[in-house]
């Protein structure tokens, strides 16, 4: 799963990403996806208390109140699928270029390409609805 654009974004827009095909090559299927988000809380483990070291009664709250915070980041995950495309006899360790483009009336062109390749471009158009 791969990011390429994120809520909010204004439009008209356009953005092309690459990313690493198989390292066989081969065929590769493209799914264009909506993505949600959440947020993952991870706790950070428990770290075994000291004996001796200060006397100061300060410098031990303080730590205790850094050992307590929690890790959190945001996780997206496809929901929606938008479309699929597929790209036959990727070379070996090749690249794939995909490019996004929204338009003023959210009508969305989708193309994907193998870099260096002379032929295997695809092209494909789909209509987005505003969400509530």
């Amino acid at each position: 799963f791969c990011s390429i654009l994120f809520p909010e974004t204004g439009v008209p827009v356009r953005r092309t990403i690459q990313i690493a095909a198989p390292s066989a090559g081969g065929d590769v299927l493209i799914a264009i996806a909506e993505g949600d988000s959440s947020i993952k809380v991870t706790k950070p483990e428990a770290k075994p208390k000291t004996n001796g070291g200060s006397t100061d009664g300060d410098e031990e709250s303080e730590e205790d109140e850094d050992e307590d915070e929690e890790l959190r980041e945001k996780i997206w995950k496809a929901s929606k699928i938008i479309g699929h495309a597929a790209i036959r006899g990727v070379q070996k360790a090749g690249k794939i270029e995909i490019t996004l483009s929204i338009s003023d009336d959210l009508k969305i062109t989708i193309t994907a390409r193998e870099l260096g390749a002379k032929s295997s471009i695809v092209r494909g158009m789909a209509q987005l609805e505003m969400s509530p």
